[in-house]
């Protein structure tokens, strides 16, 4: 770009100075050509700026988002040295069986940012994805989350057991008695290689709902008031997301959601196995 813009600048002044010893000589104005050149090198230089301002907020953007999830990251691993279990997905009335989980999974990384009503104070800049915009066309009841959580691994809650991090029981559900147990640290076979935390997408098939509060791959996604082409423009084709190990990057979301090779499906289970055979059974 920096080459480019030069070379235009330099036709530009040629162009110009040409026209003035015209000028000077025949004492003619500059001609319609000339003029015609100008405006068009003007137009793309213009364009080259608003390019590179364009670019760099979106970079900033991005850098913002993973620093964001960095953040997660640092929480999550602070829960696990304490707790040695991963943080269930819901808040549930579970003080007495699991005494470490009567939050749900954003407060139970970030409990010193609730007050004693278990409701967060302001609104943290930790959940808030820059790139992320509530849309004006949701309804009021709808709420927009920008992080999801890995709760249920493959085939969401669609498929049982659950494969993720909020629970590894048959399925989440309200009553105590009912909740999932949660999933032990040494339960996840490979920290680095499974999904934690992300763009709370939930995707299957080329289909993509946001604003969730749950990061998932599995059928119950649904296309919701342009929920597809709003996921794919928030990141450029790409999703942010968190490992278990703390580390973040942002894999194209056609390899979250689409990809069938064992590299793609491993990710999102617990036991580090690429469970195939659901893809074939939620077809």
């Amino acid at each position: 770009m920096y080459y480019l813009t030069n070379t235009l600048l330099t036709a530009m002044r040629s162009l110009t100075w040409t026209g003035i010893k015209k000028r000077a000589a025949g004492r003619h104005a500059f001609t319609v050509p000339e003029l015609l050149a100008v405006c068009g090198i003007l137009g793309i230089l213009a364009s080259l700026i608003t390019f590179s301002l364009m670019s760099g907020r979106t970079r900033a953007r991005q850098v913002q988002c993973l620093a964001n999830l960095h953040q997660h990251g640092l929480a999550l691993n602070a829960f696990l040295a304490d707790h040695h279990e991963y943080p269930l997905f819901m808040s549930a009335n579970v003080a007495e069986q699991y005494p470490h989980h009567h939050r749900f999974w954003e407060g139970a990384l970030f409990s010193d940012q609730l007050d004693q009503r278990d409701v967060f104070q302001g609104e943290p800049r930790i959940f808030d994805c820059p790139a992320a915009i509530r849309p004006k066309e949701f309804p009021e009841h709808t709420g927009y989350s920008d992080y999801g959580y890995n709760a249920c691994g493959l085939g969401s809650l669609v498929l049982q057991p659950l494969l993720g991090l909020g629970g590894k029981g048959t399925g989440v559900k309200f009553k105590e008695a009912d909740y999932p147990p949660p999933v032990r640290e040494s339960e996840v076979v490979n920290p680095a290689e499974m999904l934690a935390v992300g763009d709370g997408f939930k995707g299957w098939k080329g289909v993509i709902k946001d604003g969730l509060s749950m990061l998932g791959r599995g059928p119950d996604a649904q296309e919701f008031l342009g929920s597809t082409l709003r996921s794919h423009r928030r990141h450029r084709g790409h999703g942010n997301v968190l490992f278990c190990d703390g580390h973040a990057g942002d894999p194209k979301l056609e390899f979250l959601f689409n990809d069938e090779t064992d590299r793609a499906l491993r990710m999102w289970n617990r036991d580090n196995q690429p469970h195939r055979e659901r893809l074939h059974s939620l077809k």
